[in-house]
């Protein structure tokens, strides 16, 4: 590197100079400037091109030069304020760029740049690929397959049968007492076949219309007489979801496969019921940990 690889050592000793010449202080200073400024700016947008910071890359560029040096000369010589110095060099010896030397004062040296930088390269390289596959995945992803305005319980119900038969671990549902006792059976089976079944019952009736069967978690949400059209919701293994609109009259279906949506609504189903649930309940710690599981996913 020629002159220019002692700039520090100039920077660092120019004030050493006999104070007889002061010039040659004034010169000294001015020569490790210049040549500190033309350093940087020389080194600094390759290094920040592979990932590093501004700071990053001035004390990897100082630390290279000195080879091994205590925290105030990268600090001095990179013109990094000192209590950043110290998170800077740590950030540097995580990423492989400097070695932490053991003893007091903490000293660091430099990896060499013919080795750490190649690497540094290779991993950049790699998160890009990585990153193109993604992007070209996503972009061949399919769009949700959705059937909206499916009008009448009698083209409805044969979905909602459908999507519980082909059911392998979780059902939700916020439904009414007329579709609880329409579904009963195949929700019956598929809690024989181990499927965990999570059911809120919209009604104003204070009791349910039968004795839940063993594994079942159903209660009651009361809701307002008065407040609209009724909306029943279902989500099939996170998957698949179902909204019924009026179910009680004129009912308005509209399904979704799309498995990012089905996991938010399965989650508010299981906020609803929680909230109904007994405290300290097995019911209740069974519809967190499905919570937790969602929010997991």
């Amino acid at each position: 590197m020629g002159s220019r690889a002692h700039f520090v050592a100039c920077r660092t000793r120019s004030l050493c100079i006999s104070q007889r010449h002061p010039y040659l202080i004034f010169f000294s200073s001015f020569y490790s400037s210049y040549n500190y400024y033309y350093f940087v700016k020389e080194t600094q947008g390759a290094l920040r091109a592979l990932g590093l910071t501004k700071h990053q890359a001035k004390a990897y560029a100082t630390l290279a030069c000195l080879g091994t040096a205590k925290v105030y000369e990268v600090a001095q010589g990179a013109e990094i304020p000192p209590i950043n110095t110290y998170r800077v060099l740590s950030d540097l010896t995580r990423l492989g760029g400097a070695t932490l030397l053991p003893g007091r004062p903490k000293q660091y040296r430099a990896s060499p740049p013919d080795q750490w930088l190649p690497r540094l390269g290779q991993q950049i390289a790699l998160q890009a690929e990585q990153a193109a596959q993604e992007l070209k995945r996503q972009s061949r992803a399919t769009p949700p397959r959705q059937k909206p305005g499916i009008r009448g319980m009698r083209r409805i119900r044969p979905l909602l049968l459908e999507a519980i038969t082909r059911s392998d671990s979780l059902i939700t549902g916020l439904l009414t007492p007329r579709e609880l006792q329409k579904l009963r059976k195949p929700l019956t089976d598929a809690s024989r076949r181990g499927i965990q079944l999570v059911l809120g019952l919209q009604t104003n009736q204070p009791t349910l219309p039968f004795p839940p069967p063993a594994g079942w978690i159903i209660c009651i949400l009361p809701h307002p007489t008065k407040g609209g059209p009724l909306t029943s919701s279902w989500t099939f293994d996170n998957a698949l979801s179902f909204r019924v609109t009026d179910p009680e009259q004129e009912a308005v279906g509209r399904s979704m496969e799309d498995r990012p949506f089905t996991q938010q609504l399965a989650w508010g189903n299981l906020a609803r019921i929680q909230l109904a649930l007994a405290a300290h309940s097995p019911e209740l710690r069974r519809c967190q940990r499905l919570s937790d599981e969602l929010l997991n996913l």
